[in-house]
C-alpha cells in the first residue's frame, strides 16, 4: 500500500503534458484490478506500455503486456531483496524492469517514481508496432 497514493497519482496524471524526448503521446489510466473481471484485466494489460505499481502480486500481469512494454516497480516496505518481477521481465523476452528507487520510503518519493516512468516511456520503441 502506497501511503501517498493520491499524491503519486496526481503527479502521474501530468504525464500526457510532459515534454518527452523523443516526443510521444501518453494516455494515463488508473485501474483498480480488484474491481475488474479477469477478462477486463487482460484487456487492460494488452493495451499497456508501462505498468507502474508497488511490489505485489498485481505486477504479475506484466506477462500479458506487449513485447515493447516496461515495468516500473515501486519497492517499499522491505521488498528490495525480492526479485520476482525482475525475473519475470527477464524471462519475458528481456522486458525492461525499472525500480523507482532501490528502497523507497513509504510514503514514496513521488518525483523518483515519476522520473522512472519518464525513463521507461522514453525508451519504448514506438515504431515497433
Amino acid at each position: 500500500m502506497v501511503k501517498n497514493e493520491a499524491e503519486l497519482l496526481a503527479r502521474l496524471r501530468t504525464l500526457p503534458d510532459h515534454d518527452f524526448s523523443p516526443p510521444r503521446s501518453v494516455v494515463f489510466a488508473d485501474r483498480d484490478f480488484n474491481l475488474l473481471s479477469f477478462a477486463e484485466q487482460l484487456r487492460t494489460m494488452v493495451a499497456t506500455d508501462v505498468l507502474v505499481g508497488p511490489h505485489g502480486a498485481g505486477l504479475t500481469h506484466n506477462i500479458f503486456m506487449p513485447d515493447r512494454a516496461r515495468l516500473v516497480e515501486i519497492q517499499i516496505d522491505g521488498s528490495t531483496s525480492l526479485k520476482h518481477f525482475n525475473n519475470l521481465c527477464t524471462w519475458r523476452r528481456g522486458r525492461d524492469h525499472y525500480k523507482a528507487i532501490e528502497q523507497s520510503p513509504n510514503p514514496v518519493a513521488v518525483e523518483n517514481v515519476f522520473a522512472a516512468v519518464v525513463t521507461a516511456l522514453e525508451k519504448i520503441d514506438v515504431e515497433s508496432y
